[in-house]
């Protein structure tokens, strides 16, 4: 138990100074003696990830989401079954496969209907593929959940903008 208090320290440590080396082996360490520690997966993939090397953040937080599963306590932990989809979701998006990108985007928004990290996600997303009126529904259901959030307000704000931009330029052609 002191081990994995320290060592979520360590990692938090590792990633933020951005030792991705130090954090993957780290991670390693962690699973030989914990073979199923989602924290450790977790963090290795995105040590995997920064390092470019993709399928291996794939694997990583695929087997993080699995080893979650299998946690008694799921509730305390509720927010990396969002997380880790985002985190697929954002490695298949550098990768270029749209579909699996925007398939885990749909997962992390199902993971919580209370949350929003999920939708705004999803907005960035679409956003980046030029569906800003989906973005701009993804924000309003997140403004839903969170009617105080001035960064969802000024992220639908600015897509608005476009739309409307977006609309002008189309009538004037």
């Amino acid at each position: 138990m002191t081990f994995h208090w320290t060592a979520m320290g360590r990692l938090h440590k590792l990633w933020t100074a951005k030792e991705y080396e130090e954090l993957i082996s780290f991670c390693n360490l962690m699973l030989t003696k914990n073979p199923t520690d989602y924290l450790a997966f977790y963090y290795r993939g995105l040590g995997h990830e920064e390092l470019k090397q993709f399928d291996l953040a794939i694997d990583d937080f695929k087997t993080s989401e699995t080893s979650l599963l299998t946690y008694k306590r799921k509730t305390l932990l509720k927010e990396y079954f969002t997380r880790i989809p985002i985190q697929l979701s954002r490695v298949y998006r550098k990768k270029q496969d749209k579909e699996k990108a925007f398939d885990y985007a749909d997962k992390a928004v199902q993971a919580d209907n209370k949350e929003i990290d999920g939708l705004k996600w999803r907005a960035s997303l679409k956003e980046d593929f030029g569906d800003y009126v989906g973005a701009s529904e993804d924000l309003n259901e997140a403004l839903k959940r969170k009617p105080a959030d001035k960064t969802l307000t000024k992220m639908r704000d600015r897509l608005t903008y476009i739309i409307i931009e977006d609309k002008r330029e189309t009538a004037s052609r």
